[in-house]
């Protein structure tokens, strides 16, 4: 939601990004051992997360998914209509 009248004026005038709306997706290698990519998620707050295959996100993985053996293996892929929420929770 805008914090102010300049912030209404502005997207009105340059329209509305996907960086303005859009938090960073935390990633992981496809091969990276799936408990150690659950103990980083768990401590940084992270639901989802990225798999990288080759240098670029193919997938994604759920924190609470995660359990032995490698990314790769609980990965899921994106489908056109797929919507991650926000991958990291706020801290109170």
């Amino acid at each position: 939601m805008p914090q102010s009248r300049y912030d209404v004026q502005k997207a009105c005038m340059h329209g509305v990004t996907a960086r303005d709306i859009a938090e960073p997706l935390p990633s992981f290698d496809d091969t990276a051992a799936a408990p150690e990519v659950k103990a980083v998620m768990l401590r940084r707050g992270y639901d989802v997360a990225g798999v990288r295959h080759e240098g670029l996100i193919s997938g994604y993985v759920i924190q609470t998914e995660l359990g032995e053996g490698l990314c790769r293996d609980f990965a899921r892929p994106f489908e056109d209509a797929t919507v991650l929420l926000p991958t990291r929770r706020r801290r109170r």
